[in-house]
């Protein structure tokens, strides 16, 4: 019998599942277990500048690659980054959470060990991860190896994060190695459940008349995108997009209606959706702000939501789940239903493609003046195939879920968990994903060959969060684009309450003036825009970066697209009981 650390047996285990990154920070309980992954070399340790940052890293990289993880310490740092974890719940990200315990021997006599509560509790640290992980387990010498397994397993299949324990004094204990490859395909669908679905589904297109499909992050986090453009093919269904589902299938497609966002989508997708004889949804889920504050209509008769492993029919007392079926199995046996039923043809009443330029905020005064209108209408042209992009929660977001994208983008944003700040670290970690394998050492992280540009879309307020990564994007070496809208505080809040409130106002920091800060020696370049003139000199150097590239962008603090001041009032009619 073959006996390997348990260590070893973990990294092992990371490499397998596709593991190549680790973001996180050093303390004194994980570090046998780095000095274990430095000297393997297969797997790059990402230092970050703290937790919280290391778990929204590690969760943009997930989204790219289909599985990334965190290393910290106990206590401090697995609750500092339990609110990253907490987001990649909500969003369906595969994280696994790897902490560095106080050792098996303080654990066991309740010693009274610092980075926890001085009062022998060592559950706790677990108990407060179990509502936002899918499995989690403390590593113990006898059942090590098996835990390690079902843990990863459990995030790889279910797209959620994990959480592992490790004490310090385990890393090094003797296991049998495994004899066998992790298993991380999804479980088999029941035939019974699989036939079920796919002849309700099969049936209910054969009978619509005007069908659509909703899509959501589901497929891209089961890295479906490709069944589901051939399933629209072979169907003809035309299909429109969730907030979190923008980007997963190509916008130039003749079957592309737009996002979906409840009232707040464009009426005539609104109007078309309300009337459909057939939605199908592919892992949709009705929140506030995928929904224009639950806005959405939709005939019960006509719904039906295609998830990971079940399919919903049907809205309240009407509704019926059917479990046991994965989606991809779902989609292959529908369509061999329907074989020989002639697809849809495009609608020519349908709903509208959408435009290609977005609806920022309105021209205001003499003709080209500075405003939003002008920087995200030329945003839009700047955009190209291959793009991987960030937008922060609000002006970024809303002015860019309008837009139309190119071919091939990833775009990442957070509607579900909305944390501001989250996209900086995520840009990180998305570029590593993204970007050339590297050495354990570091070094630089060119894209490949055929790839487009990472672009970060970020507000002032949302970067003082976390701003201090910018200096671990320097250190290695990235390029990206960053820009920063500058409108002097929490525009987003200003647009729910309080427009003139000093609580919405923040410090103006030189924004420029961080790269040189964070990494002098390292390749950036900054730029400071106030005119369309000053925009196109720094779009130059945007166009093919080397280095970061940081756009500090001056807007005014209420140059917002309509729609978000619509939200605004929203939002303070929901949270406020305030008529609008």
């Amino acid at each position: 019998m073959s006996l390997i650390p348990i260590g070893q047996y973990l990294i092992n285990r990371l490499y397998e599942a596709g593991l190549r990154r680790l973001y996180g920070v050093p303390g004194d309980f994980n570090l046998e277990f780095l000095e274990m992954l430095a000297a393997d070399g297969r797997i790059a340790f990402i230092g970050t500048c703290n937790e919280l940052n290391g778990g929204y890293a590690a969760d943009g990289d997930g989204r790219l690659s289909g599985f990334s993880a965190l290393l910290t310490t106990y206590g401090v740092g697995d609750l500092s980054a339990l609110q990253a974890i907490a987001g990649a719940y909500a969003e369906r990200v595969p994280v696994l959470s790897l902490a560095g315990a106080p050792p098996l021997h303080a654990i066991e006599t309740r010693a009274l060990v610092h980075h926890t509560l001085l009062n022998g509790d060592y559950d706790n640290m677990m108990q407060a991860h179990v509502p936002f992980t899918t499995a989690q387990a403390r590593l113990l010498p006898d059942t090590a190896g098996a835990e390690i397994d079902r843990v990863i397993t459990a995030v790889c299949q279910r797209r959620l994060p994990g959480y592992l324990q490790l004490p310090s004094d385990v890393a090094s204990v003797m296991i049998p190695a495994p004899t066998a490859p992790l298993n991380l395909a999804p479980p088999p669908s029941d035939p019974g459940t699989l036939a079920m679905t796919a002849d309700l589904l099969a049936d209910k297109i054969s009978e619509a008349r005007a069908p659509i499909l909703l899509v959501d992050c589901v497929v891209s986090r089961f890295q479906l995108e490709q069944e589901v453009a051939h399933f629209i093919e072979k169907t003809g269904i035309p299909f429109a997009v969730m907030l979190a589902g923008k980007g997963t299938l190509p916008e130039s497609s003749p079957a592309y209606r737009g996002v979906y966002v409840g009232a707040g989508s464009a009426p005539a997708l609104y109007d078309y959706v309300a009337q459909a004889d057939c939605v199908i949804g592919l892992g949709v889920r009705f929140s506030d702000l995928a929904t224009a504050y639950f806005t959405q209509k939709i005939q019960s008769d006509a719904w039906i939501n295609l998830d990971a492993d079940c399919v919903q029919t049907g809205f309240g007392q009407q509704a019926r789940v059917l479990n046991g079926a994965g989606l991809k199995a779902v989609l292959a046996a529908t369509l061999e239903r329907l074989e020989g039923h002639k697809p849809f043809a495009l609608p020519e009443t349908g709903p509208s493609r959408p435009a290609d330029v977005p609806a920022a905020s309105e021209p205001s005064g003499e003709a080209g003046k500075w405003n939003g209108s002008v920087f995200w209408n030329r945003i839009q042209s700047f955009l190209r195939s291959g793009d991987v992009i960030a937008a922060e929660a609000g002006l970024s977001s809303t002015a860019l879920n309008a837009m139309t994208f190119p071919d091939r983008t990833r775009y990442v944003i957070q509607p579900a968990w909305s944390a501001i700040g989250y996209t900086c670290p995520a840009i990180m970690g998305m570029t590593f994903a993204r970007t050339k394998a590297m050495a354990a050492e570091g070094g630089r992280t060119a894209p490949t060959e055929d790839e487009g540009r990472s672009l970060l879309f970020i507000g002032d307020g949302a970067l003082q969060m976390t701003a201090q990564e910018i200096s671990t994007m320097l250190r290695h070496d990235q390029s990206l684009v960053m820009f920063v809208i500058n409108n002097r505080g929490y525009t987003v809040e200003r647009c729910i309450l309080g427009v003139h409130a000093a609580y919405n106002d923040i410090a103006n920091w030189n924004y420029t003036g961080l790269p040189g800060v964070f990494g002098p020696q390292a390749r950036h370049r900054s730029f400071s825009v106030s005119s369309q003139a000053e925009l196109e000199e720094a779009l130059k150097a945007a166009e093919n970066p080397e280095g970061l590239v940081l756009i500090e962008v001056h807007l005014g603090p209420m140059d917002v697209p309509a729609k978000m001041l619509k939200f605004g009032q929203t939002c303070n009619h929901y949270d406020y009981a305030r008529a609008l």
